[in-house]
């Protein structure tokens, strides 16, 4: 059942939303399914909304595009894209919660390089990223994640 739509502010993608089955599994914490959104001829969305935190702040939903192999039929392409959306919604239950945002700039960084970084971004930009991080390290490594502010 679609509820709403929106625009996606990072990827400037109109998405929309699906109510998701619910499950409690401890307070404030929702299990949800993944919605899918067909995005062209041969491209869907995958959109994983990530329920609330333990404070009961909502969590960023997650979403992923996926193109099926061509030579697939119409049928078989719905079948690949739901198994990967299955698959994509396992991933995203099994990522770790969010980072404690009252530790330093510098811990967040060594803990994104080694664990984030490599798995989420391509080699090249993973190294041009590692560049980046050395100039400001020294300037900002010391603050606290909380006392910094977009701008």
């Amino acid at each position: 059942k679609i509820v709403g739509c929106g625009d996606s502010f990072l990827s400037q993608l109109s998405v929309c939303f699906v109510v998701p089955r619910v499950n409690k599994t401890y307070k404030g914490a929702l299990k949800v399914m993944a919605s899918i959104r067909k995005r062209g001829s041969n491209s869907y969305l995958i959109v994983v909304s990530r329920g609330y935190d333990y404070e009961g702040n909502r969590l960023k939903s997650v979403q992923k595009t996926v193109k099926p192999p061509k030579e697939y039929t119409p049928k078989q392409a719905e079948k690949w894209v739901k198994e990967q959306a299955i698959l994509f919604e396992r991933e995203v239950q099994h990522t770790p919660e969010p980072i404690n945002r009252s530790i330093t700039l510098a811990k967040y960084i060594e803990h994104w390089v080694t664990d984030v970084g490599p798995k989420k971004l391509a080699d090249s930009t993973f190294r041009r990223d590692e560049q980046d991080i050395r100039r400001i390290l020294p300037a900002l490594g010391n603050y606290k994640l909380t006392d910094l502010r977009k701008e």
